[in-house]
């Protein structure tokens, strides 16, 4: 297991020891800017109403309103909605509940750790299936020959990290068609963390075909990290499945963050709307400040369409490794080096940030990048 937390490990180092420096430029965040003003004002109401108020909403299982909201905006029954601390519990949750030791389960690849490495833990072999640069498109004959008798799930993440690429609609529900011909059980498992910084309402994987499972987070899109709230969203009967296991490792959770949650949850479009707005801004300025690079020749890989990272290839670079640590100790410019999701020529750049603070960033990106590989 040691290699499949080295990602996570990585990052939390860095997150900590480059606390409140100001001489760094960080593109590492995978997520969009903490809204902090708009947090205070719902931390705010929420101690205007009370405490006890909220706190008489909730039972020894939830916290009913939460699943309301989460159930009335996704457009799900009250049953297919499980709340949890994050999405990475609940990778590990629907995880537990789907996968036994020997059994099959399918990964994309390049993949945020996560995504296999419950999978791994639990026993199961897990095979991958190749995304191909540079739109990191799925080929569905390749999910459909990785099938076996044993196969239990397919985990995916939409939009994909660490492309940002994007599968529609139309493209899961051919999915499930061709898959579930093989395995009529079979669950397809699609961390939808980024799904909804596509503009426009975007609908569940699990309500696209009952196969389906989506896990989903307030803290990529919406920057929410600090509140640390997720949820998985599927059939009823897996829900209850995943409630089992949840009593074991979390008991009733946390009714404060729930009520707080839920109240930020009703004024969801409005955090979407900041984050929308904060990517479609960052990425136009990304696009521009790459340009010199992607023409020269010294990145190369596609800018997504949506999102707020991004997965480029570094001129003829095979493993980025030491190129990522000279971009850091030489111009203090951070990225995440690609050999951490498979794809070791690459680097990822996060650009959910503030802009001005992007800019600064990438001007420095630009300047390192040039320098290490005409050195």
């Amino acid at each position: 297991m040691e290699m499949d937390i080295k990602y996570l490990a990585y990052m939390k180092d860095l997150e900590v020891s480059l606390k409140n420096r100001t001489d760094v430029h960080q593109l590492l965040s995978s997520s969009i800017k903490e809204p902090t003003l708009m947090i205070e004002k719902h931390l705010s109401d929420f101690c205007k109403a009370g405490i006890d108020e909220f706190k008489g909403h909730s039972n020894a299982w939830s916290y009913p309103p939460l699943i309301e909201e989460l159930a009335k905006r996704y457009e799900v029954d009250r049953e297919s909605v499980i709340t949890t601390n994050g999405a990475s519990n609940a990778i590990y949750l629907i995880s537990r509940a789907l996968v036994n030791p020997g059994d099959h389960v399918i990964v994309e690849w390049p993949a945020y750790a996560p995504l296999y490495a419950s999978a791994k833990l639990l026993g199961a072999e897990v095979e991958f299936v190749r995304r191909e640069p540079p739109d990191y498109s799925l080929d569905l004959n390749d999910l459909e020959d990785a099938m076996r008798p044993n196969t239990k799930a397919v985990i995916l993440s939409n939009l994909h990290n660490p492309s940002g690429a994007l599968l529609t609609d139309e493209s899961l529900r051919q999915m499930a068609q061709i898959l579930k011909k093989v395995n009529p059980l079979i669950s397809i498992v699609v961390d939808e963390i980024y799904h909804e910084l596509v503009p426009g309402r975007q609908t569940p994987a699990a309500r696209i075909d009952e196969c389906f499972v989506t896990i989903g987070s307030l803290t990529k899109t919406f920057g929410l990290g600090s509140i640390h709230s997720g949820w998985i969203i599927a059939r009823p009967e897996l829900i209850s499945r995943v409630r089992q296991i949840q009593v074991i490792v979390e008991g009733s959770g946390s009714k404060l963050l729930d009520a707080i949650t839920s109240m930020i949850v009703r004024d969801l479009d409005e955090y979407l709307a900041r984050a929308i707005t904060l990517a479609a801004k960052n990425r136009e300025l990304l696009s521009r400040k790459l340009k010199p690079l992607l023409e020269e020749g010294h990145i190369s890989g596609k800018i997504p369409d949506y999102g707020c990272i991004c997965f480029l290839r570094v001129g003829e670079v095979r493993d980025t490794s030491e190129f990522v640590s000279r971009l850091a100790d030489e111009f203090g410019v951070y990225v995440v080096p690609g050999h951490f999701f498979g794809a070791p020529s690459r680097i990822r750049i996060g650009f959910g940030g503030d802009s001005e603070a992007l800019e600064n960033s990438l001007k420095c990106l630009e300047t390192g990048v040039k320098s290490i590989l005409c050195s």
